[in-house]
């Protein structure tokens, strides 16, 4: 998928956390980032 794909999934997305491979990695962008951002800063600060 290329990157005006991805930011198209993106803009209206308010809930989901989508990764999209590229090469040997997954990534996330934009809503999908902060997201996955804010998940992982939950789980450290609940430790």
């Amino acid at each position: 998928m290329d990157i005006s794909g991805i930011f198209f999934i993106e803009e209206g997305n308010i809930s989901h956390i989508h990764l999209y491979k590229e090469g040997s990695f997954w990534k996330a962008y934009e809503q999908s980032a902060y997201l996955f951002f804010e998940r992982k800063a939950e789980t450290d600060f609940a430790s």
